[in-house]
């Protein structure tokens, strides 16, 4: 059937690393992005940024805030975004642009790192 010992075993080699990257589900292994989670638990309505570039610091509008890559986040809402493993910048602002929080948080690879905002208006904070 084959013509050579050596066709053979390229065969069988090749249909084992198949059957087993197809039992351990594809590409296994760890995910290579984390995540960054953060949950209005506030009685207000605030700005979140993750990694913000200069424009977005400049906005002056909720509406620009937004274009350039902010979220707003009402009572009770969440953020969830995929970052790279590492060091990231997270932001937090007030319902009038004014600053909550301003914070550096280390997210392993394939983890995901959870805060929050609580606190009345005027009282905010992060907390990771």
């Amino acid at each position: 059937m084959f013509s050579n010992r050596r066709t053979f075993v390229a065969i069988a080699m090749c249909l084992c690393l198949s059957a087993s990257t197809a039992f351990a589900g594809g590409n296994g292994g760890t995910k290579k992005d984390a995540t960054i989670k953060i949950k209005n638990d506030s009685t207000a309505e605030i700005g979140v940024a993750v990694n913000p570039s200069a424009s977005l610091l400049a906005a002056q509008t909720p509406e620009q805030f937004t274009a350039r890559g902010g979220k707003i986040l009402l009572p009770g809402e969440t953020y969830t975004v995929k970052v790279k493993a590492g060091s990231q910048r997270v932001i937090v602002l007030d319902g009038d642009g004014e600053g909550i929080a301003d914070q550096k948080v280390a997210v392993s690879k394939g983890a995901t790192k959870q805060g929050f905002v609580a606190g009345a208006l005027g009282f905010e904070s992060l907390t990771f």
